[in-house]
């Protein structure tokens, strides 16, 4: 579920869908997707980029490798 508009303006300190986004990108190095409402960001997500700003990437990249094994992907030139 997504932050609500005031959640948002709480976490940002802006009141401007696109001032907010811009605090995203700005702050915690990522742009996200807008609506008319604003950004559009899980509490989840938000949880997990505040984490990787804190220094605690590692912590997470093994876990998330631990809970699912990824298949090897292989690229192909697309012809025209």
């Amino acid at each position: 579920m997504r932050l609500d508009q005031q959640s948002i303006i709480e976490i940002t300190g802006r009141k401007r869908p696109r001032a907010q986004a811009d605090w995203f990108r700005d702050y915690l190095g990522v742009v996200v997707p807008c609506d008319r409402l604003g950004p559009i960001v899980t509490a989840a997500t938000y949880e997990a980029l505040v984490a990787r700003a804190c220094g605690l990437r590692a912590e997470m990249a093994e876990a998330a490798a631990v809970a699912t094994d990824r298949p090897k992907l292989h690229l192909r030139a697309v012809r025209r």
